[in-house]
C-alpha cells in the first residue's frame, strides 16, 4: 500500500507512507558477476525514514541478505546498509564483486575455498564508514613474500572503518596446513591499498622440513641453510611488517623452534642428531639459538648469518656437555690452548664451547674455546701453584693465546674460593696470569697450601704460625714467568684478609684476632715482602683485650714491623698502630726479627684507661674509679715470657683507689677507724720488666690526707714484695703540748711492708727506731710526777 503527498517548493514529502513486500525477487547489477535471485523481504518508508528489513536471496550457491536504514530524504541524509553472504566460493566471480581495497589483499594471498561474508556501510551525512568480514573454510593460499602454499585453511578477513585514532584497517586471521601441520596467519593492514602499512604473521608447530620451504627462502640464507642439510621438524613464527605506507622493503622476521633436527655442515662435517633449538631471522640476518643435539655427550650450537659486501658472514658457537678432558679433545685444541691446559693440569669432565667464524673468501674459520668445568669431577693443580683445587666450576675462556676466568669456583677440603682472572700464553713459552676479585672462605694457612707458596713467602708465614680460619675478599693475585726454561715464577698480591678467632706467634702470642688486614706484596723468585693496614675488631695479648686495632705493617721473611717501624721501611709518613683497651686509647710501634730465636721490641702509649675495668677484669674485686695513662717499652727473644725486657711508667688520676686491699690495710695502720673515702686519688709508678718480674722503682699513692711513697717487686703471678713510707695527718692526744708535738711527729716518715698477692696482701708496719725510742721516752716523762722543789 502506498500513500504520499508532496508540496512543491518544500523539501521532502508532506505525507508519505509506503509498505513494500517482496517475494521471488531478482536483482542484476553490473558490479555483480551473477544475479541475486529468490529475493524476499519487506521495506517501509515515511516522510522521515526508509527501512529495508529481512531482504535476502540466493547468489549462485551462496545466500545473501541485506538490511537498510535511511533517516531522511535529502541528498546527504544519514544512511546505514548491512549485507551478508553465506557459503560464497572464492572464485573469479567473487573477486570481481569485491571493492578494490579487498582485491589488493586477495592478490597477495591468492586464496581458494569458500567464505561467509558480512559488509556494512554507514554514512553520517559527512563521511562514509564501510566495514566487512569474510570467514573462510577449505581454503588454500600463500604469501607473495614467502611462496610456500598452505592448504585446508579457514579463518577470516575483517575490514574496519577509520576511527579518530586509527585509519581503516584490514585484520587477517587464517589457518592453513603446511608440512603436515596447521599454520596460523594473523595480521593488520592499515588504510588498505598497494604498499600499505601493516603486518602479517604465520605461526605453526611441529612442521616437517620440506625442500619447498628452503627453496622459498631468499638466495643468500637459502645457500647457507641448504649447506647444513637440515632434516626434522620445527615450530615457526614468521612476520612481515611495513611501518609506513610506501615502504620499499618491509621488515621480515622469522622464528623457528626445531625438534629432532639433523644437520651436517659442509664446512664442519660433524653430524649432529636430535637437535632442539631455535632459528631467528630479521630481514637477511639469521640467528641460530640454543640448538642442542642429544646423546651421551650433548652438543649445543648457536650463531648468526649476516650479509656482507661480498657474500655472507657466519659465526657459530658450539657447546659440549659432560665432555671428558681426554686426548681427542686435547688434540683438537690450538697449540696455545694446549700449553695453558698443561700449566693448569686440568682433570675431570667439562662443558666445552667452541666459536667458529667464517666469512666468504677466507681459507678457514677462526675458533674460540670456552671451558666450563663440571664441579662433580673437575679439578686443577697448576704447575705454578701446586695446590689441588677441586669442585671446579665457572668459565675458562681462550682466544688468541689469552685465557680468561669468569666466576671460577674451587674448593680444597673446607676451603672455598671464587675468582675472575686473565692470562696470556705467548708462542715463545712465556706467560702471565692474574686473578681478580678473588674471594676465599675458611682458609687455613698450613699443610698443602703452605707447601704450594713460594719459598720466601712460605717461610714468612711459617714464622707467624697462624691458627684458626681466615677469609679473603677483593683480592688480586698475579703470576708470571719469562720464556727462559728455568725462569722462576714471580708473584704479586693485593688482598683483604679477614681473621676469624685466629692467633699468631709474632714474637709474643696474639689470640682471638678478629677483623680485616689489607695485604699488598710481591715475590720475585728470591725475595718476598708484604705491607698493608690492620683494621681489626679485636685481639688479645696476655689476656688483655684490644679493640679497633688499626695501623700500618710491613713484613719480610726475616722481619715483621708495626707502626712507624713499618712506615720507615717503606719511606712513608710515620704512623703508629692505634687501639682501644679498657675504654682508653693505645698507640704502639713494634718489630719482630725472625732469627733462629725470634727477637722483638714494642713501644706502647696508653691514655685514659678505665682503672675500674682494668682492675676488675684483670684481677677481680671491688669497683675503682679513675683513669690510667701509661708508657711501655718492651723487648724480648723467643716465645717465653722469661725473655721479656723493658720498662715504663704509669699515672693514675681522678681515682678512688683507697679500697685496694693493700691500701686499706696500710690506712688502718696509719690511722684508727676506716680509711677516708678520698684518701688516695692518684698514683705515680715507674717500673722495669725483667722476664716475668716487675721491678717497681716508684710506687706512690697520693691523696689530700695521706701520701704513700714506695718501691718494690711484683710478678705476673700477682705476687708482691713492696715497701712504703708514708706521711699522715694529726692524731688526737690528751694535752695541747702533746697534740702540737705529735702533729709534727706524725708528719715524719713511717715504714710499711707488703707481702702476699694483689688480692690478699699482708701489711706490716715499722716506725724508724730512733723516732720510736724518742717517743717512748716522752710518754714516760709525761706519766711521772714532777720533782719537788729544794728548800733553801
Amino acid at each position: 500500500s502506498v500513500r504520499m503527498e508532496y508540496v512543491a517548493g518544500q523539501p521532502g514529502f508532506k505525507e508519505l507512507n509506503v509498505q513494500l513486500q517482496v517475494r521471488s525477487g531478482r536483482l542484476e547489477d553490473p558490479r555483480l558477476a551473477r544475479p541475486v535471485v529468490d529475493i524476499e523481504g519487506t521495506a517501509v518508508a515515511d516522510q522521515r525514514q526508509l527501512r529495508v528489513e529481512s531482504l535476502h536471496g540466493k547468489w549462485g550457491d551462496a545466500t545473501v541478505g541485506v538490511a537498510l536504514t535511511r533517516n531522511g530524504w535529502s541528498a546527504r541524509a544519514p544512511f546505514a546498509l548491512r549485507a551478508q553472504v553465506h557459503r560464497a566460493p572464492l572464485d573469479r566471480a567473487l573477486y570481481q564483486s569485491l571493492p578494490e581495497i579487498l582485491r589488493s589483499e586477495w592478490d597477495k594471498f591468492k586464496p581458494e575455498g569458500e567464505v561467509d561474508g558480512e559488509a556494512q556501510v554507514v554514512f553520517d551525512g559527512r563521511r562514509w564508514k564501510p566495514s566487512a568480514v569474510l570467514r573462510g573454510r577449505n581454503l588454500a593460499f600463500e604469501s607473495d613474500k614467502f611462496a610456500y602454499r598452505l592448504t585446508q585453511g579457514s579463518g577470516e578477513l575483517r575490514f574496519k572503518p577509520p576511527t579518530p585514532n586509527l585509519p581503516a584497517t584490514l585484520e587477517i586471521d587464517l589457518v592453513g596446513r603446511g608440512g603436515g601441520q596447521p599454520l596460523h596467519i594473523v595480521g593488520q593492514v592499515f588504510d588498505p591499498k598497494p604498499a600499505a602499512a601493516g603486518w602479517v604473521e604465520i605461526a605453526g608447530k611441529d612442521i616437517e622440513i620440506e625442500r619447498a620451504m628452503i627453496d622459498a627462502l631468499p638466495e643468500k640464507p637459502r645457500e647457507v641453510i641448504a649447506s647444513l642439510h637440515p632434516a626434522g621438524r620445527f615450530d615457526v613464527h614468521w612476520r612481515l611488517e611495513r611501518t609506513y605506507a610506501g615502504q620499499d622493503k618491509p621488515k621480515k622476521t622469522l622464528r623457528l623452534e626445531v625438534h629432532d633436527l639433523e644437520v651436517n655442515y659442509d664446512r664442519f662435517p660433524y653430524p649432529l642428531r636430535g637437535i632442539h633449538g631455535s632459528i631467528h631471522a630479521d630481514d637477511e640476518h639469521w640467528e641460530f639459538r640454543e640448538l642442542a643435539a642429544g646423546g651421551r655427550r650433548t652438543v649445543r650450537c648457536q650463531g648468526r648469518l649476516d650479509p656482507v659486501d661480498e657474500g655472507t658472514e657466519l659465526s657459530l658457537h658450539f657447546e659440549g656437555e659432560q665432555t671428558p678432558l681426554d686426548d681427542d679433545l686435547f688434540a683438537a685444541l690450538p697449540p696455545a690452548v694446549q700449553r695453558a691446559w698443561t700449566e693448569l693440569q686440568a682433570r675431570g669432565h667439562f662443558d666445552f664451547n667452541a666459536d667458529v667464524y667464517h666469512r666468504s673468501g677466507l681459507p678457514k674459520p677462526n675458533i674460540r674455546a670456552v671451558i666450563r668445568p663440571r664441579p662433580e669431577t673437575a679439578q686443577i693443580k697448576p704447575q705454578f701453584f701446586d695446590y689441588l683445587m677441586e669442585r671446579l666450576s665457572g668459565a675458562i675462556v681462550y682466544q688468541d693465546g689469552e685465557v680468561t676466568l669468569d666466576e671460577v669456583r674451587a674448593a680444597h677440603a673446607k676451603t672455598t674460593a671464587v675468582t675472575n682472572g686473565r692470562g696470556y700464553f705467548a708462542p715463545d713459552g712465556s706467560w702471565q696470569f692474574q686473578l681478580t676479585g678473588l674471594t676465599v672462605d675458611k682458609l687455613t694457612p698450613h699443610g698443602e697450601l703452605l707447601a704450594a707458596m713460594p719459598k720466601a713467602l712460605r717461610r714468612m708465614i711459617d714464622q707467624l704460625k697462624p691458627t684458626g680460619y681466615f677469609s679473603v675478599s677483593d683480592a688480586s693475585l698475579a703470576f708470571r714467568r719469562s720464556r727462559a726454561p728455568v725462569a722462576p715464577v714471580e708473584a704479586s698480591w693485593n688482598l683483604l684478609l679477614y681473621c676469624h678467632q685466629t692467633s699468631l706467634q709474632a714474637g709474643v702470642e696474639l689470640k682471638d684476632i678478629d677483623g680485616a688486614v689489607r695485604l699488598i706484596g710481591a715475590h720475585d723468585g728470591q725475595r718476598a715482602y708484604t705491607s698493608g693496614e690492620l683494621d681489626l675488631d679485636g685481639v688479645t695479648f696476655q689476656d688483655v683485650p684490644f679493640t679497633k686495632v688499626q695501623g700500618p705493617f710491613y713484613g719480610e721473611p726475616s722481619q715483621f714491623r708495626l707502626g712507624h717501624w713499618a712506615t720507615d721501611a717503606q719511606r712513608a709518613t710515620p704512623r703508629r698502630v692505634t687501639a682501644v683497651a679498657y675504654d682508653g686509647d693505645v698507640a704502639f710501634d713494634a718489630w719482630v726479627a725472625f732469627d733462629a730465636l725470634p727477637t722483638y721490641h714494642a713501644d706502647v702509649d696508653c691514655v685514659g684507661l678505665d682503672l675500674n675495668r682494668l682492675v676488675v677484669e684483670r684481677f677481680g674485686g671491688a669497683r675503682y674509679g679513675g683513669r690510667v695513662d701509661a708508657k711501655l717499652s718492651l723487648g724480648g727473644a723467643g716465645r717465653q715470657l722469661d725473655a721479656l725486657q723493658g720498662g715504663g711508667e704509669v699515672h693514675v688520676r681522678e681515682a678512688n683507689i683507697y679500697e685496694l686491699p693493700m691500701l686499706l690495710s696500710m690506712l688502718k695502720m696509719l690511722r684508727s677507724g676506716t680509711g677516708d673515702t678520698s684518701a688516695f686519688d692518684r698514683s705515680e709508678i715507674k717500673y722495669r720488666l725483667v722476664g716475668r718480674n716487675i721491678y717497681l722503682d716508684q710506687l706512690d699513692f697520693l691523696g689530700d690526707v695521706v701520701n704513700l711513697y714506695g718501691k718494690g717487686y711484683a710478678n705476673f703471678d700477682q705476687e708482691l714484695k713492696l715497701a712504703f713510707h708514708g706521711v699522715v695527718g694529726h692524731a688526737p692526744s690528751q694535752l695541747p703540748l702533746v697534740n702540737s708535738f705529735m702533729g709534727r711527729v706524725n708528719q715524719q716518715i713511717l715504714e710499711m711492708y707488703v707481702d702476699g698477692t694483689v688480692g690478699e696482701p699482708v701489711v706490716t708496719k715499722q716506725a724508724l727506731p730512733q723516732l720510736k725510742r724518742f717517743l717512748e721516752q716522752i710518754q714516760t716523762d709525761l706519766a711521772s710526777p714532777p720533782p719537788r722543789s729544794v728548800q733553801r
